[in-house]
């Protein structure tokens, strides 16, 4: 069966199966499920715990453990941590021993995200018919807020809306380090007579450091939606840790080739929902693609596009500049944010 995370802690008081599988890309979120299923586990009166990394020589060790019946051995857990998708070794000994899952034993995995391929798998069919799998998806900037909100609130703390935006822009992509700034709030603000009012916007700006971790997918994603301010920031930030103006002109060029073969569809005549499934656009890119074929005609992205490749120039030296600002400048017109129209 699948699980959402909110649906874990009601599903555990109800039943408890041999195995749970919980993925995904979000570190604390990850290692808050496996808190509550280990928790679970021992009520169940499961007391060892053997913990394996995924590293030569776990699946012997797995094996002879488990194959060692006892009348007198303890209930016991073997846990499983992978930094990427189990190996296929280990998919195949997973599949083998839910085939006949021994009661005195029980089953925790985690890893990283699954893709299509490794759900269509048969030990992860195999598991998922045994056990629970519980899909751990990233927040994303705009339910932040909210999130961290509710975070808040579970540690005694009240937070103003803007103290909340503050926080949400420092700490956005870094779960661990927004768990970090609330505990560390907690201690300063929370359950204490004379600071009972919520936290200002004021106060968060003067505790609160910048912990924020971008990807350029984000870049273009704020890019495309024409949120200039979160998009100049998401730059500085990748600049700062080092990522590679090359390598953002690139995913870039890539995007905007496509944008201008979907306007020249939209032109023609086609709506935008059907350009749009043609071309493979879901999820969070859609809206933003929405937003960006109504923002310019077919000649606007086609400047756009050989923008691109004259920063590609400038960033090999064969034309002068400062990249970073060209890349700034750009994806502010991109975005629709700028004086200089693409459409002219």
């Amino acid at each position: 069966m699948k699980l959402k995370p909110e649906q874990l802690r009601r599903h555990l008081e109800d039943k408890f199966l041999p195995v749970y599988l919980v993925s995904g890309d979000e570190p604390l979120l990850v290692k808050e499920s496996c808190d509550l299923i280990r928790q679970a586990a021992k009520s169940k009166a499961f007391i060892e715990r053997e913990l394996f990394h995924g590293e030569k020589g776990d699946i012997d060790r797995f094996t002879s453990a488990s194959d060692n019946l006892s009348l007198f051995a303890e209930q016991k857990i073997y846990e499983f941590r992978f930094n990427k998708t189990p190996p296929a070794e280990f998919s195949k000994t997973f599949e083998k021993w839910c085939e006949q899952p021994p009661e005195d034993q029980f089953l925790l995995i985690s890893c990283a995200k699954l893709d299509k391929k490794s759900t269509n798998k048969s030990w992860y069919k195999s598991l998922e018919k045994l056990g629970a799998h519980i899909t751990i998806w990233p927040i994303d900037a705009k339910s932040l807020p909210t999130w961290l909100s509710s975070r808040a609130r579970k540690n005694g703390l009240s937070i103003e809306a803007k103290a909340l935006e503050i926080l949400a822009e420092r700490v956005e992509g870094n779960l661990l380090a927004a768990d970090q700034e609330i505990q560390r709030l907690s201690l300063l603000y929370a359950n204490k007579e004379s600071n009972s009012e919520a936290i200002t916007a004021k106060m968060m700006q003067e505790y609160v450091g910048d912990n924020a971790r971008y990807d350029s997918f984000e870049l273009l994603e704020a890019c495309f939606n024409g949120d200039a301010k979160r998009l100049t920031r998401i730059l500085k930030g990748l600049k700062l840790e080092g990522e590679a103006v090359a390598r953002i002109n690139a995913l870039l060029t890539f995007e905007l080739r496509n944008l201008t073969k979907m306007a020249w569809d939209c032109h023609k005549g086609e709506a935008p929902a059907q350009v749009m499934q043609k071309y493979y656009v879901w999820g969070n890119k859609k809206q933003g693609y929405a937003k960006s074929l109504l923002r310019y005609p077919v000649s606007g992205w086609q400047r756009l596009l050989a923008r691109c490749l004259d920063l590609d120039k400038m960033i090999k030296g064969q034309q002068s500049g400062d990249a970073w600002l060209a890349m700034e400048s750009l994806l502010l017109q991109i975005s629709g944010n700028a004086l200089w129209k693409a459409s002219k």
